[in-house]
């Protein structure tokens, strides 16, 4: 099983356990407040916490379609490595008071890590095509493009939606994907030595 599959069975597994729970969002959620409380462990249980049916849906569609394009392209391992980096990478806004978060402003979903998928692919396999709602298939590039200027032009209208940890999660990726890209490059360059 691919782990993009996995990720997306525990995060639809977690959905609808958890208002079985007696966990609060407050405790699970991620925040600067928590994260300076010490809760570090919010920093990846945030990522599998969902507020509604919709928020859960978009996301594991996403995560569906660009995830196991991506991980058949780059492996299980650089897959999870971009996820989780890019995960930790959105919650950065949330510390920066110019993005208008609150100290206590919680922030749960995967849609950073998600981003930080389609900012790799954006520049490590700009070619790989994907499937986005509702149900065109697009380049990463172009559709990165497209994503991270949306995220952009929105990042500070009023919204429920955290459109700056989208933002930084793309960047998180795209950062590894120029370093992987970098690495490939180095690796295609003869030395010779005189």
């Amino acid at each position: 099983m691919r782990l993009t599959n996995l990720l997306v069975i525990i995060n639809i597994v977690v959905f609808f356990i958890w208002p079985f729970l007696n966990i609060s969002l407050n405790d699970i959620g991620f925040s600067a407040k928590n994260f300076y409380e010490g809760k570090y462990y919010t920093i990846l249980s945030a990522m599998f916490i969902h507020g509604d049916i919709l928020h859960l849906f978009y996301n594991m569609f996403f995560l569906f379609f660009i995830g196991n394009a991506l991980e058949a392209k780059v492996g299980r391992l650089k897959f999870l490595t971009i996820y989780i980096f890019s995960g930790v990478v959105s919650y950065v806004p949330f510390f920066i008071r110019f993005f208008g978060y609150e100290y206590d402003t919680i922030a749960i979903g995967a849609s950073g890590a998600i981003s930080g998928l389609v900012g790799y692919g954006f520049i490590a396999t700009p070619w790989l095509v994907v499937i986005i709602p509702p149900g065109y298939a697009l380049p990463l590039f172009i559709f990165g493009f497209l994503y991270f200027f949306s995220n952009v032009l929105n990042i500070f209208a009023p919204s429920q939606i955290a459109y700056a940890a989208h933002v930084f999660g793309f960047l998180g990726g795209l950062i590894l994907g120029i370093l992987d890209r970098f690495k490939k490059r180095s690796k295609k360059i003869n030395y010779y030595v005189y």
